[in-house]
């Protein structure tokens, strides 16, 4: 598979998985998820969202992270690896708490690329309990993964029509760099919704008056954008912790992404 997506050849490294697998097409999921399957299942939906097989790669994560449990790292964390490392439970991959994270914030971009705002509603929800544990229990505030989780939720809520649960998820992002141009959305929703923040306050300079957007803010163009930041954006794991071979391969790949016009760029 590394070999196929070195050479950029995302078919060929699907075929590969798919032969690790036992499965004669990337339609078809395993019959168990145990052992290295669910690794392999996500890669395979990580390498689908690529090729914009958008529908299948919505499959595979989903299917994925049921099969993958999180690794506790707020409570007894010592014993937790031990019992891990040492016990028949390693059967099932354990993920570090970033990789959950990125897991929901990709499949939310499927949902988006393919306008199901009720999809990506359920991976918000998902992603936003997974949030609160990596910023209130692991105290990692500071990582960037919470940021770019809190604008998808945002603009998947901001479509949907909820602007209050829009911009409490858009202040989430506002801690983090790179999400000045929420400016105007976050004027419009000002209007809407009774929800502020001293950094929506300090963003939206008061009740200035709205602007005409210069360009589309559609779920695609959004999703387009998410995908290749999905990859730019490494999470702030801790420097002992061992990233998973997913995690390498997924921040290592080649996206093919239409350039679009983002409400995150020209600011």
């Amino acid at each position: 598979m590394r070999t196929a997506l070195d050479a950029g050849a995302p078919r060929q490294a699907i075929v590969a998985l798919n032969g690790e697998l036992e499965v004669g097409t990337e339609k078809d999921l395993p019959k168990s998820l145990g052992g290295d399957n669910a690794l392999l299942v996500l890669d395979r939906g990580t390498i689908q969202q690529s090729l914009t097989q958008f529908k299948l790669s919505e499959r595979d994560l989903e299917a994925s992270d049921k099969a993958i449990d999180m690794l506790d790292l707020a409570h007894n964390a010592g014993d937790s690896i031990g019992e891990y490392v040492f016990s028949g439970s390693s059967s099932r991959y354990v993920a570090p708490p970033y990789e959950k994270l990125l897991i929901n914030t990709l499949n939310m971009v499927n949902y988006l690329e393919t306008g199901d705002l009720s999809g990506a509603k359920v991976e918000a929800r998902r992603l936003s309990v997974m949030q609160r544990y990596v910023r209130d229990d692991l105290h990692e505030k500071s990582n960037s993964i919470l940021g770019l989780g809190g604008f998808l939720a945002g603009f998947t809520y901001e479509k949907s029509g909820d602007a209050d649960e829009a911009l409490r998820y858009y202040d989430e992002a506002l801690a983090f760099s790179g999400y000045q141009s929420l400016a105007e959305p976050l004027r419009s929703l000002t209007q809407q919704g009774p929800y502020r923040s001293p950094r929506i306050s300090r963003l939206v300079g008061g009740d200035k008056p709205r602007r005409p957007r210069t360009t589309p803010r559609t779920a695609r163009s959004c999703a387009s954008w998410a995908t290749a930041e999905c990859r730019t954006r490494s999470p702030s794991a801790s420097p002992s912790a061992s990233r998973s071979r997913w995690f390498r391969a997924t921040s290592t790949r080649t996206t093919r992404v239409a350039p679009m016009s983002s409400p995150l760029k020209g600011s």
